[in-house]
C-alpha cells in the first residue's frame, strides 16, 4: 500500500495550457522521468508533474511486485487501491494549475506504465492522452470494456526483459482493441525495457495534438510518421540530442 507520494514539479510556461503526469516505475524516480520529457519532448507550454510513490516499507512501487499466484493478487489489489491516488492526484492538478482534465496527459514506465493504464482502463472520464512505456496489464484478460474515448499510446521493445513480449504485451494491445480503446503501438524489434528518444519523439508527436499545440513538428523528427489506430513501426530517425541516451533509461523499473 502507498504511504507517501513525492512530486516534481517543471514548468515550462509561466501559465501552462496543458500537463503530463510521469509516473515512476519500480525503484525509479518520477522527477527524472519528468525532466526528461520536458527537455525530449519540447512542449514549451505544458507542465510536467513527476510523481514517486512509497509504499509503508520505504519501497518505490505502486503495488507489490508479484512472484507467484498469491503476490498476484496482492498486485492487482494493490493497484486498484493506487488508482485512487491517481484519480486524486489528476483531479489536484486541474485545481492547482486551472488545467482542464482533457488537456492532461498520463505517461508511466514499467509499473507506472501498468498504473496508467490501470487507470485509464477503469476510468470513463476522457483524458488528453496516455502513453505506455514498456508497461502491461496485470489481469489482461480482466480489461473492462472501454467507457472513455482516451487514446492510449503503447512502446514496447521485443527484447524487453520485464514485461515478456508475447506473456504480457501481446495480450495487452490485444485486449486493449477488442475492448475499443483508442490503441496505438510503437513498436520496437529490438528494444528492451527502457524509454528511448525515440519513443520520446514518437510520444511528443502523439500528445501534441492532443494537449492543443497546433501545426506541431518536433525538430529532431527526420519525418512525421502517422499514427494509425492498431500497430506502427518505427522508423529510423538520427539522433542529435546529446543529453539523452538509451543508457540514461535501461535501469529504470
Amino acid at each position: 500500500m502507498i504511504a507517501d507520494i513525492d512530486f516534481y514539479v517543471f514548468n515550462g510556461a509561466k501559465k501552462s495550457h496543458s500537463c503530463v503526469i510521469c509516473l515512476a516505475g519500480r525503484s525509479g524516480c518520477g522527477g527524472r522521468l519528468a525532466a526528461h520529457y520536458q527537455q525530449a519532448t519540447k512542449l514549451q507550454d505544458t507542465t510536467f508533474i513527476g510523481v514517486t510513490p512509497y509504499s509503508r516499507t520505504n519501497h518505490i512501487e505502486w503495488y507489490p511486485q508479484p512472484y507467484s499466484a498469491t503476490e498476484q493478487r496482492a498486485a492487482v489489489q494493490g493497484l486498484e487501491a493506487a488508482h485512487d491516488y491517481v484519480e486524486q492526484i489528476i483531479t489536484s492538478t486541474m485545481k492547482e494549475f486551472k488545467i482542464p482534465r482533457h488537456r492532461i496527459a498520463l505517461t508511466g514506465f514499467s509499473a507506472g506504465a501498468v498504473m496508467s493504464l490501470y487507470a485509464t482502463t477503469h476510468s470513463d472520464q476522457d483524458l488528453a492522452g496516455v502513453v505506455v512505456h514498456s508497461g502491461a496489464c496485470l489481469e489482461a484478460n480482466k480489461i473492462p470494456q472501454c467507457k472513455n474515448n482516451t487514446d492510449i499510446l503503447l512502446t514496447h521493445g521485443n527484447k524487453d526483459y520485464c514485461f515478456d513480449w508475447y506473456e504480457r504485451y501481446v495480450p495487452m494491445k490485444n485486449a486493449c482493441l477488442k475492448k475499443g480503446y483508442n490503441t496505438f503501438a510503437m513498436e520496437d524489434p529490438e528494444g528492451h525495457h527502457m524509454v528511448s528518444y525515440d519513443d520520446m519523439l514518437f510520444s511528443a508527436e502523439f500528445l501534441a495534438p492532443r494537449l492543443g499545440y497546433e501545426d506541431f513538428r518536433h525538430p529532431d523528427m527526420a519525418s512525421v510518421l502517422p499514427l494509425k489506430m492498431g500497430t506502427a513501426k518505427r522508423e529510423k530517425i538520427p539522433h542529435n540530442w546529446k543529453e539523452l541516451s538509451d543508457e540514461s533509461f535501461k535501469n529504470w523499473r
